[in-house]
């Protein structure tokens, strides 16, 4: 197994010139689970961004966000990154056009690959096309921001505080008219829910709160969501058991 430390060296060519080349897929997959537990600790989150110029995120608008910013122009550097601060890193930013033969969508599908259950926002230069929001989602990221947009710094303060997928969730569709704010807990059955189903954990836990919603017509409390989600779980007895335990947990936690 190649040391974690030296993933870079994996781009063919000696040379720094040499177009950057990888296998982002194959890569994710080989990447072995013994190495999460040498996990740096730091002391604030961290957003880690793929993009062409770098030079792009050091303004002051971003400057004023309160997390450390890994910002580089390799996804297998990126991918090594977060190999490392695993649960400390708070986001991904990858732009959909990069480098080489990796564009966002590749990368969005190798950090799903590797386990990554975060927020994953793609940054685009224009508002993308309903077509594009709909393969960029498939693939399994949070959605797709503008550059610099207010949207774009409203979601990153968002992830800075913790709160991203909240704030996220207020933009879907199915609470188009903002009738009802989705509780701060809520990103917790969310995270995890991803543990067992992957990147499609937010559009079930929101539908079923939806649902608990208008039968209630009221906000629903923690643990009838969570046995509501947990029946997606049925086929799989042990996750489902783990799920609500986790749940439970994290409501003697006050989440």
């Amino acid at each position: 197994m190649t040391d974690p430390g030296k993933l870079h060296m994996l781009r063919p060519g000696a040379h720094p010139a040499d177009e950057p080349d990888s296998d982002l897929m194959g890569l994710a997959q080989t990447l072995s689970v013994s190495h999460r537990a040498s996990r740096r600790t730091e002391i604030r989150p961290s957003i880690i961004v793929i993009a062409q110029d770098p030079s792009r995120y050091r303004a002051p608008e971003f400057d004023r966000i309160d997390v450390e910013w890994i910002v580089m122009e390799s996804p297998l550097e990126a991918l090594d990154n977060l190999l490392h601060r695993g649960e400390n890193c708070a986001a991904v930013l990858t732009e959909l056009e990069l480098h080489g033969k990796d564009n966002g969508y590749r990368v969005v599908e190798a950090m799903r690959t590797y386990g990554y259950a975060g927020p994953i926002l793609v940054v685009t230069n224009r508002e993308s096309l309903a077509t594009e929001r709909g393969l960029i989602k498939r693939r399994g990221a949070t959605g797709a921001v503008v550059f610099r947009s207010e949207r774009m710094l409203q979601l990153l303060q968002a992830v800075a505080a913790g709160m991203m997928p909240v704030a996220e969730l207020a933009q879907e569709e199915s609470n188009p008219r903002g009738r009802y704010a989705y509780p701060p807990w809520l990103a917790t059955v969310t995270k995890q829910l991803a543990r067992c189903v992957g990147p499609t954990a937010g559009d079930v836990v929101r539908k079923r709160f939806a649902v608990l919603h208008a039968r209630y017509r009221s906000p629903p409390k923690l643990m009838d969501v969570v046995e509501e989600v947990a029946e997606v779980l049925s086929q799989w007895p042990d996750d489902k058991v783990r799920f609500i335990a986790a749940c439970n947990t994290a409501e003697s936690a006050g989440a």
